[in-house]
């Protein structure tokens, strides 16, 4: 609600955010299926409010404490929105000429 916010302007570096992003093609130990996605450890070093947990975390038995990871968070939307924008004036601009 913007009652409750302060804005400060437009969202910007979403481009040098997004390009720090590392996306990887994996198969999951429990059953070799395949798929893409992310390492929650090295998402969470661009977006930290996407992940929560800490990479390697043990439980007081010793048993992994697995990171969890949303992608879909306002941080993440807000940079992927205005790179889209950017890069739609990009075109139209090429377009254009």
């Amino acid at each position: 609600d913007y009652r409750l916010k302060n804005v400060i302007g437009a969202v910007t570096g979403s481009g040098e955010r997004i390009d720090a992003l590392e996306p990887v093609a994996f198969s999951w130990k429990a059953d070799g299926s395949q798929t893409r996605g992310f390492l929650a450890h090295k998402f969470q070093e661009v977006y930290a409010q996407s992940v929560t947990g800490s990479k390697d975390a043990v439980d007081a038995d010793g048993k992994p404490v697995y990171q969890q990871m949303q992608p879909s968070t306002p941080e993440v939307m807000a940079d992927l929105v205005a790179e889209i924008q950017s890069l739609r004036a990009r075109v139209l601009a090429l377009e254009s000429n």
